[in-house]
């Protein structure tokens, strides 16, 4: 099943584990990828990764207090 142009999946969580493993699994079937995280440095890893292999991603974190 082709997911590619058709859905954007947000996955939350921490990026490790399950989340993870789902955001790669979703991607090579062609969906494209919205990370939420409470910090950017829980998802930069997972993120990099995707974006190196040519998947649409983008983050979307917690804004800092000010």
């Amino acid at each position: 099943m082709s997911l590619a142009g058709q859905v954007v999946v947000l996955v939350t969580g921490r990026n490790k584990g399950i989340e993870r493993d789902t955001c790669f699994a979703l991607a090579k079937e062609g969906a494209d990828i919205v990370i939420a995280a409470r910090q950017e440095s829980e998802s930069r890893e997972t993120l990099d990764k995707l974006k190196s292999m040519g998947i649409k991603c983008c983050p979307l974190h917690k804004r800092k207090q000010q």
